[in-house]
């Protein structure tokens, strides 16, 4: 039942924005960042379509919620869920 959920198509872009605290997601996603040496903060950590993104500027997307930082936090919710799902304790 989890599973139809999660593919549900707004079930990412809705998620993040029905949740009652968005500040645990914005903290967690902070904290990872600041757990970041200054320099690797400030290397290409990913590449999208719209861009080459550093930690710090995740940090400052997900802080100020723009519409990459929302859906960055929606990522993480689904790839946690997901991880949940299958029983997984870590990425490999």
């Amino acid at each position: 039942m989890l599973k139809t959920f999660i593919c549900q198509p707004d079930f990412g872009t809705n998620l993040y924005n029905k949740m009652e605290d968005k500040k645990l997601i914005k903290k967690a996603l902070i904290d990872w960042v600041n757990e970041h040496t200054p320099e690797e903060q400030e290397k290409a950590y990913m590449i999208s379509s719209s861009g080459s993104y550093s930690l710090l500027k995740i940090k400052e997307e997900v802080e100020n919620e723009t519409e990459f930082g929302l859906e960055l936090a929606d990522m993480m919710i689904q790839l946690t869920i997901d991880l949940l799902i299958r029983g997984k304790r870590q990425l490999s």
